[in-house]
């Protein structure tokens, strides 16, 4: 039975620049460096009636997200021994300061990749997240991958929007108007981190 996925790239090109550094290391990573970074989504699930996995004009809110996380922002983890200065900097207005939970390109998907599912579950589609792809530049990337979860098979959904539910075709047609959106979105979108 085929699967279908969906990727959304948001290129270097569009300004994620964001400086960070991770305190805990002794190499240079420990020192305020940046890149513009590359995000890298998958999205797997049923095809809309438009035969989409999900629109990519849909994901605009994801975009403002990312730029509110990243462009032109100072990332720094919320445990950094210097934290205190640079919020000092940041109330001087010298940089944009982004205190999230841990840095580094692992943790800024897993931090972009649940936003992105929180996000999942509240519209309207039967989409979930594969994978999350963070590059810095052309070599250096990290990847985030979320297992399947039981879920009814994609290749026998019929996505109606009808009434706002879903049909399953191998689900008895008594039984087809229990399945609604919600349920079957949830299956989808639920994943544990």
């Amino acid at each position: 039975m085929p699967r279908y996925q969906a990727t959304k790239n948001y290129n270097h090109s569009i300004g994620l620049s964001c400086t960070f550094r991770q305190w805990r290391t002794k190499t240079a990573c420990r020192f305020l460096h940046g890149y513009s970074l590359k995000v890298s989504f998958v999205f797997e699930g049923p095809l809309d009636d438009q035969n989409w996995v999900i629109g990519f004009g849909e994901l605009k809110p994801v975009k403002a997200f990312l730029e509110e996380t990243f462009d032109h922002k100072t990332v720094i983890a919320k445990d950094d021994p210097n934290l205190k200065d640079f919020v000092a900097m940041s109330k001087k207005d010298l940089i944009q300061l982004q205190i999230i939970d841990h840095v580094g390109m692992e943790k800024f998907c897993e931090y972009v990749g649940n936003w992105v599912i929180d996000w999942l579950s509240k519209v309207d589609t039967l989409a979930r997240l594969v994978s999350v792809e963070i590059s810095e530049h052309e070599g250096n990337s990290a990847k985030i991958i979320y297992d399947e979860p039981k879920t009814i098979s994609p290749s026998v959904v019929d996505i109606g929007r009808l009434g706002g539910t879903a049909r399953a075709a191998s689900i008895s047609p008594d039984r087809r108007s229990q399945i609604s959106r919600d349920a079957a979105r949830k299956r989808w979108a639920k994943v544990e981190v």
